[in-house]
């Protein structure tokens, strides 16, 4: 019988400063080469928990309020040392660039194994096994600060990895990986488990992967677990998950949605390989409809990007030969793996950088010949990580900033500002410091400075990266009012649902060029162009094309699958 690994009692703890506990009563067993899923909403504890694993909470934290029990591999978390601890929890991070600092790749994989005391033989050999595992192999010599935010995340995994230890505790570890990138995560965390019986505690949002691997489920809200079963157990429970701040997987959501019609199936499906066998009869009870796959013409040119080529001093070409053009208006999604040049060409956009060969115009203007204060006027750029683009010591200072460049009067920033914080949600947290809040809020509050200039056109970074489904969905709602009112919206994603609920527009950048340039439908029809480039459609694009829907008729979300089943 499996021994318990992880044993916590009674866990209650309150941040120093805090007015409310971030744990409230949490009692939790794991037994050792487990696979848990924590899930919830922002702020619901899930963090909070992850640190007790390893001591830090309430080790790193002064002052703080805590009382009850965590045993860790036969260790009190409260006062083991947490080097002795690290012996036996890996932890990824969720701000995972704040745990790499090798300036080599290959020198920040090698660090953990070596302070284990290894032979240098084992040490290569654990490194090329991470690498090879997350994706990084050539990657052992680049510079570790001239990575992507996807191959950082990936660098931060590999170095986990490499340490072999009994418990992983990974914190979002796939929130800026491409969508195979995710697959190979949770692939390789399974081959952990078989070959080591390792331990495995993950958060995570994405439900599609949890129901595919995961053997237990809980979710939190408020600091206490509020679900927790099988997959298959959570999962079914939609409303409640919705009402939790979780979005269960397109194929519950479906599922569910057709029982309501008076569909009757075998079993209710969490994974999309079930769908068929659950409801047999929809394999002849389909409507076949073509969708308007127009897009917008006739419309001025508002970006247009010629043979453009970038490379960095490093050495690295990542862009090889981009040729877009982007009308008013437009909503548009720059897709790809990680590394494939999506955030260097946006970074174009906007003049951070500058062409190598060829030119970006944007409303007509050189951006090589002007200032990125001019080009700000017209284009807002929020950066993939928000604490990339915020300094100052209050929000309200943040988003002030920008608009006392405008030279404008004390009255029209006092509204501009005003009016940022309650498009985002923010509005009275002015006094509030940026890193003092949670880093969906951050982000919130890095697009509020930019909704303040009012630019004509908007560059947004991974929007939904740290943000909890309700989070996203905000966000989400947010750039497509902006795009309703005649905005033109750019977004970089990895989040494949939400390109084929939000856009209209995709293009796939691999390898420095753009591979695929269409209607969102056109481009998730694709699906051998886009398998190798490390992307997959959206789970219900799937089970679409699994029941025939291809081409013109490939559907994008579940409300399109549903006026295609049934009658």
């Amino acid at each position: 019988m499996p021994r318990k690994i992880i044993e916590v009692e009674n866990l209650w703890y309150k941040y120093p400063k805090s007015d409310r506990p971030a744990l409230c009563g949490i009692n939790l067993h794991v037994e050792e080469g487990e696979f848990l899923a924590i899930m919830g909403a922002t702020g619901s504890g899930k963090t909070t928990l992850c640190l007790s694993f390893n001591g830090l909470v309430p080790q790193y934290f002064e002052g703080g309020e805590y009382s009850g029990r965590v045993i860790v591999d036969g260790l009190p978390a409260f006062n083991t040392p947490t080097q002795k601890l690290a012996l036996h929890v890996g932890m990824v991070f969720q701000d995972f660039e704040s745990q790499i600092f090798g300036t080599i790749v290959e020198e920040d994989v090698a660090f953990g194994p070596s302070n284990l005391g290894l032979d240098k033989e084992e040490i290569i050999e654990r490194v090329s096994y991470s690498l090879s595992a997350l994706r990084l192999e050539g990657y052992e010599k680049r510079e570790t600060d001239a990575l992507s935010g996807g191959e950082k995340q990936r660098l931060a995994l590999a170095g986990v990895f490499a340490m072999k230890s009994k418990i992983l505790v990974l914190d979002e570890p796939t929130s800026q990986l491409d969508s195979v990138g995710k697959e190979e995560v949770f692939s390789t965390v399974a081959k952990l488990r078989k070959d080591y019986n390792t331990t495995i505690i993950m958060v995570e949002h994405r439900s599609e992967e949890i129901a595919k691997y995961a053997d237990r489920v809980i979710v939190m809200k408020d600091g206490k677990i509020a679900l927790e079963g099988s997959p298959r157990e959570v999962f079914n429970r939609i409303s409640d998950l919705l009402e939790l701040g979780v979005r269960p997987p397109q194929v519950c959501e479906l599922a569910l949605s057709l029982i309501k019609k008076g569909f009757s199936p075998k079993f209710f499906p969490i994974k999309e390989e079930d769908f068929r066998s659950a409801f047999p009869e929809m394999l002849i009870k389909k409507h076949h409809t073509n969708f308007d796959l127009s897009q917008d013409k006739g419309k001025e040119e508002v970006i247009t990007v010629e043979d453009l080529h970038h490379m960095y001093p490093n050495g690295v070409k990542a862009l090889n030969g981009v040729n877009l053009t982007v009308k008013r208006g437009e909503f548009l999604a720059i897709i790809g793996q990680n590394g494939s040049g999506k955030t260097t060409l946006a970074k174009h956009l906007i003049g951070l950088l500058k062409p190598t060969i060829g030119r970006v115009l944007i409303k007509g203007l050189d951006t090589r010949e002007q200032t990125t204060g001019k080009l700000a006027k017209i284009v807002g750029y929020v950066f993939q990580n928000p604490d990339h683009q915020i300094f100052a010591t209050s929000v309200k200072d943040e988003v002030t900033y920008g608009l006392k460049n405008l030279k404008l009067s004390k009255e029209e920033i006092s509204e501009r500002v005003s009016e940022a914080l309650k498009f985002v949600g923010l509005d009275g947290f002015e006094e509030h410091h940026p890193f003092l809040l949670k880093k969906g809020e951050r982000q919130r509050v890095a697009f509020a400075s930019i909704f303040a200039m009012k630019p004509e056109i908007f560059v947004v970074d991974e929007p939904t990266t740290g943000q909890d489904y309700l989070g996203s969905e905000s966000m989400m709602h947010m750039l497509s009012k902006l795009n309703e009112t005649g905005h033109t919206i750019i977004i970089i994603t990895h989040d494949m649902r939400i390109v084929g609920k939000y856009v209209r527009r995709a293009i796939v950048l691999d390898k420095g060029k753009i591979l695929l340039d269409g209607s969102t439908r056109q481009i998730f029809s694709e699906f051998d162009p886009l398998k190798r480039c490390f992307l997959l459609p959206p789970q219900i694009t799937r089970i679409g094309h699994e029941l025939g829907f291809k081409g013109e008729e490939t559907v994008l979300s579940v409300e399109e699958m549903l006026s295609r089943l049934g009658d």
